[in-house]
């Protein structure tokens, strides 16, 4: 969990990561992160670090009922509504 913690602080201190900054970082091993636009807000990024960290404390408080949680979107957290599947 401190690494989350730690992810996500310096990730808000930053705002923002542009494409050229990201070049040569890696991740899970020699995966190269690649952006698909020229600047990507850290601040859906750091509220979904803040769900994992709620869900792994089991404080994530439930999603309204129908609906499940819609983390790493631009505007915040929003809820998306569930759909009937039948078998």
């Amino acid at each position: 969990m401190q690494l989350i913690e730690e992810t996500n602080r310096r990730l808000g201190e930053r705002g923002r990561v542009t494409a050229s900054e990201l070049k040569g970082w890696t991740a899970l091993g020699d995966d190269v992160i690649e952006l698909r636009r020229d600047t990507v807000d850290t601040a859906p990024v750091v509220e979904l670090g803040q769900g994992v960290l709620q869900l792994l404390r089991e404080s994530l408080s439930p999603a309204p009922e129908g609906t499940w949680w819609f983390y790493g979107v631009e505007g915040g957290l929003q809820t998306i509504v569930m759909r009937n599947v039948e078998s």
